[in-house]
């Protein structure tokens, strides 16, 4: 059954890098601005982010894989961090404004995969499904800012590196019932969709 849960993740991220409109309308931003709706979103992610897996740690702070802690540690500070970025480029202040609803609803399923799905559930949706898409995400991104030359580019480098080892999780996770993995299988599945949608509307 891991193996499903595997193809599932991945199957995802290939439809994510093939479809999305995002990836799609990407070669063709060149202007901060066109950005900036994005990044409110993202701030706003972020932040809320750290909060959820800060909770999934105060949940399995007693279970012997690190990643639990690791990743709630190296998270700190992020969403600031793109914050200063944004300012620096000239966009609007993103704690001023208020993130999408695709992007909300997303959130919501982050805080519900950290504070009562089981361990197993929890690893796959945050960090099989959310991180290993992220990293997809900033690394096609990171190369495009690059590209336009655009400066201080630390926060999308730091994702482009980091978000890798958070997804890889399949290691970590132990032995499910079938009954486990068929719930595993199916919010892999609802957090995939609704990754689609939220990064369908960054850059419309």
């Amino acid at each position: 059954m891991k193996d499903l849960l595997e193809q599932a993740i991945e199957s995802g991220r290939n439809r994510l890098l093939t479809e999305n409109p995002y990836f799609k309308l990407l070669p063709d931003k060149k202007d901060p601005a066109d950005f900036e709706a994005m990044c409110v979103d993202l701030y706003h992610l972020s932040g809320q982010f750290l909060d959820a897996i800060t909770m999934r740690y105060e949940r399995f702070h007693d279970a012997p894989e690190s990643i639990f802690k690791s990743h709630m540690e190296e998270e700190r500070g992020h969403a600031e961090m793109l914050r200063r970025w944004m300012l620096q480029m000239g966009m609007k202040d993103p704690a001023e404004q208020f993130p999408s609803v695709e992007t909300e609803n997303y959130i919501s399923l982050i805080y519900r995969a950290a504070t009562t799905l089981s361990k197993n559930q929890s690893l796959l949706v945050i960090n099989g499904a959310g991180e290993g898409t992220a990293q997809d995400y900033y690394m096609e991104t990171y190369r495009h800012f690059q590209n336009l030359g655009f400066p201080k580019l630390n926060y999308w480098f730091l994702h482009a590196e980091v978000d890798q080892e958070h997804g890889n999780i399949m290691p970590y996770i132990s032995e499910l019932t079938e009954e486990e993995a068929r719930q595993a299988l199916h919010f892999v599945e609802v957090a995939m969709e609704a990754i689609y949608e939220m990064k369908a509307g960054w850059l419309q």
